[in-house]
């Protein structure tokens, strides 16, 4: 589906604003890909999110 794991944050970042409008603090992101070890809530549901989408189980926007 995605062709690497970057493609996949993008869409979801997409899916989050526009499903929840909930805007992906791009700061946050740089510390955790820098930190390797900076988690929060957002890891988790995009987690689930990227799961689903193999799946087929949300729609596409």
């Amino acid at each position: 589906m995605f062709d690497d794991i970057q493609d996949a944050y993008d869409a979801f970042e997409s899916f989050m604003l526009k499903r929840f409008n909930r805007k992906i603090d791009e700061l946050d992101i740089y510390k955790r890909k820098k930190l390797g070890r900076y988690f929060s809530e957002l890891d988790t549901w995009f987690a689930i999110w990227h799961e689903a989408q193999k799946e087929n189980q949300l729609p596409k926007l």
